[in-house]
């Protein structure tokens, strides 16, 4: 089953990792600022994520929600039925790439999705899960274009240029792991 991701690269990259995906086996290319739609399948995405040398990591959307006000936030991010997706005993994060039209702050956009998404799975689990902001088990990606928001989730984990980063570190000369 096909399904649509966002590849975000750097600026002036868009072409690039566009051609790229097409050769990766990635349809429906759509390119974007900073960022590249496609649609495939899970074996695209891993694919996408494995191979990639341009993009910085890949989202996988969850849902999208029109903002009329900063409180929509809040009540949309609370709605969504996360008990399918976060157990209380497993960590998250959020990220926040652009604040929108109704914030200025990109960490209190983060706050405030951290605390619909926990506050509902309180409601759900009489726990919440928690924010663990270097290992989490999902990672959770806002974004806003125009008058939606987005929420998605980071298949990556680490940007993707951060593959193999340091397994060997040179001391005096000589590599060690």
């Amino acid at each position: 089953m096909n399904e649509t991701y966002t590849a975000k690269t750097l600026t002036g990259l868009e072409d690039i990792l566009a051609k790229e995906l097409f050769e990766l086996g990635a349809r429906s290319i759509n390119i974007q600022n900073r960022a590249v739609e496609f649609s495939g399948n899970e074996e695209i995405l891993y694919k996408v994520n494995f191979n990639s040398r341009l993009a910085i990591n890949i989202i996988k959307p969850l849902f999208a929600f029109p903002m009329n006000s900063a409180d929509d936030l809040y009540k949309n991010v609370y709605e969504y039925d996360w008990s399918r997706l976060i157990k209380s005993h497993q960590t998250l994060s959020i990220e926040c790439t652009h604040p929108g039209n109704f914030f200025t702050n990109s960490m209190f956009v983060a706050q405030r999705t951290k605390d619909a998404i926990v506050d509902r799975c309180r409601k759900e689990y009489l726990k919440r899960p928690s924010v663990d902001k270097t290992d989490p088990d999902f990672k959770i990606h806002v974004y806003f274009a125009k008058n939606q928001c987005h929420i998605g989730l980071n298949s990556s984990g680490e940007p993707l240029f951060k593959r193999g980063y340091r397994n060997f570190t040179n001391i005096d000369g000589h590599f060690v792991k």
